[in-house]
């Protein structure tokens, strides 16, 4: 069972096959959206499954929506590989969930500045997001020589942002915008480290 401080309350409004529409408690009706079942964890342990209806208000349904942050742990992980060939500036692009941002790294970043109405963060410590994503996201070791790379403090910065609709057309001519909803972007300037400091440097190693 996953901490319930890492679970979104939420109350099942509404059941189509395998997906149910979710309404997050203490939010507005315009962030309800489409789940699968498989995604709703139930508090209590004796509760029916997925498989019987939700939509009793009463339902212990929340949603575990942090495996977004594995994905954009793990990769921050592959763009840690060492390469004189290559820049070593890193741009992550990732579709991502607009609440699940508010919850996480817009709320444990620091605002950096405002651009196109684009709020940018940084984080002070690698510390800082460890929850999210886990403790040492930010190296990776590459060889049993102790060679490693790592994500540069200082030049972490994320941002979210609201995707350009993609516009469909129909055989009548008629045509409709497709919300496409927010993506993540996560930059950060990538370091060698030598085999002599790996694990030890106080810097990188908490």
């Amino acid at each position: 069972m996953a901490d319930q401080s890492d679970l979104f309350k939420i109350r099942v409004v509404e059941e189509k096959g395998t997906k149910v529409k979710v309404h997050y408690i203490g939010y507005g009706k315009k962030f309800d959206e489409w789940k699968e079942r498989s995604e709703l964890v139930l508090l209590d342990p004796g509760a029916s499954d997925a498989t019987t209806s939700l939509t009793d208000e009463t339902s212990s349904a929340v949603y575990q929506p942090f495996s977004l942050y594995r994905e954009l742990a793990n990769k921050i992980k592959s763009s840690l590989q060492s390469s004189r060939k290559d820049s070593p500036s890193v741009k992550i692009d990732m579709t991502f969930d607009k609440l699940l941002f508010e919850g996480g790294l817009g709320k444990l970043g620091t605002e950096k500045c405002v651009s196109r109405r684009i709020k940018k963060y940084a984080i002070r410590a690698y510390s800082d997001i460890d929850s999210l994503m886990e403790n040492g996201w930010h190296w990776r070791g590459l060889n049993e020589s102790g060679d490693y790379c790592y994500v540069i403090l200082d030049s972490v910065e994320f941002y979210l942002y609201c995707k350009k609709p993609l516009k469909q057309y129909y055989p009548d001519g008629s045509y409709c915008n497709r919300d496409q909803g927010y993506g993540l972007v996560f930059t950060f300037v990538r370091g060698d480290g030598i085999a002599t400091d790996f694990g030890t440097n106080p810097d990188i190693f908490l």
